[in-house]
């Protein structure tokens, strides 16, 4: 779980700058900083509400507790009457990803300040490397743009 904990974290610090010029470009950046204030104060509300509803040990918990845990270790989840849940196959010998780098670089570029993405322009998009389960991790691309 730590391990996982520290993923998460390294990843949110990296994007800490880009949430933060996000959020105060907006046309209420008080409102939006105020919204997020709030929106944390809920989850912590939640989870307190949670757990004194159900305790600490309740069967409910203990498993969500399961299951996050799994979750983070990339596990398949436990099931209400505690089997293990099936593995989904996904084939990715149907996916198109081409089409997938296409959607993806289009939506970042939509935060470039300097240049313009070229829309249809992705070309060699392969998979270079994947996971244990034989699931993509890698998929350089090349795309061209303007500016």
């Amino acid at each position: 779980m730590r391990n996982a904990q520290k993923v998460i974290e390294k990843s949110q610090s990296v994007d800490a700058f880009r949430n933060m010029y996000k959020m105060m470009s907006q046309k209420n950046p008080v409102g939006e900083a105020l919204s997020l204030v709030d929106k944390a104060k809920a989850i912590k509300s939640d989870m307190a509400t949670l757990i004194k509803l159900n305790g600490c040990k309740s069967d409910g918990l203990m498993r969500f507790e399961e299951n996050l845990r799994r979750f983070a270790t990339n596990k398949q989840p436990m099931l209400v009457n505690g089997e293990e849940a099936r593995k989904v196959s996904i084939s990715i010998n149907n996916q198109n990803f081409s089409k997938l780098a296409e959607d993806l670089v289009y939506e970042h570029s939509k935060k470039w300040a300097m240049n313009q993405y070229r829309r249809g322009s992705i070309t060699n998009a392969t998979i270079t490397k994947k996971d244990e389960q034989n699931r993509p991790m890698e998929m350089p691309a090349r795309y061209r743009y303007t500016g």
